[in-house]
């Protein structure tokens, strides 16, 4: 249907969208995870982002409206992300995390938890050194960049992986990211 300004795209209750379905799985990860059951949190987190593909509302022309919506539902997923690579370190699955971490923290230069969660990957993968590589690369962005340091609970972390302290073992609960409910 046409309006003066614009389309309005009805799509009828009990219809199947992208949306809808990524709000129903995330909704079930967040059941999972309050249920303890991380496996199963995080399946259904990387299930919801498997609906993700590529830039939101590429093909738009983004008023001030949208783009505000786009940028949430793109903190959403981030959050999300987050979410998948904590249970898989709860998991034990710190190398797999590795990798995935890396390329986030390419792409997102300046995100301390994302920094966070890669240092405990590679400590956890007996990889001090990449650890501490990983902080000091953050540390040398952040201040040329923005003039500023880390934050204290990293700066911790960094310490912590200095002095090897038992806390970074498997059983030490990782950086806790936002709340997926956004979108909920």
């Amino acid at each position: 249907m046409t309006w003066p300004c614009g389309y309005v795209f009805n799509v009828e209750e009990n219809s199947r969208v992208d949306l809808r379905e990524f709000r129903r799985i995330a909704a079930a990860g967040r059941a999972a995870e309050l249920e303890g059951d991380i496996r199963g949190a995080v399946g259904h987190f990387r299930s919801a982002l498997k609906l993700w593909r590529g830039p939101l509302l590429a093909d738009i022309e983004h008023g001030p409206l949208l783009r505000s919506e786009a940028v949430r539902m793109e903190e959403c997923r981030l959050g999300m992300i987050e979410r998948c690579v904590e249970g898989d370190l709860r998991l034990g699955r710190h190398r797999e995390a590795v990798s995935e971490l890396s390329a986030l923290v390419s792409q997102y230069p300046y995100h301390e938890d994302l920094h966070a969660q890669l240092m405990i990957a590679l400590y956890r993968c007996g990889r001090r050194q990449d650890a501490l590589a990983a902080f000091q690369r953050l540390r040398e962005r952040m201040v040329d960049g923005l003039g500023l340091e880390p934050g204290a609970r990293l700066q911790r972390l960094q310490l912590a992986v200095l002095s090897g302290e038992a806390d970074l073992d498997d059983s030490m609960p990782t950086p806790r990211p936002a709340p997926v409910g956004a979108l909920a």
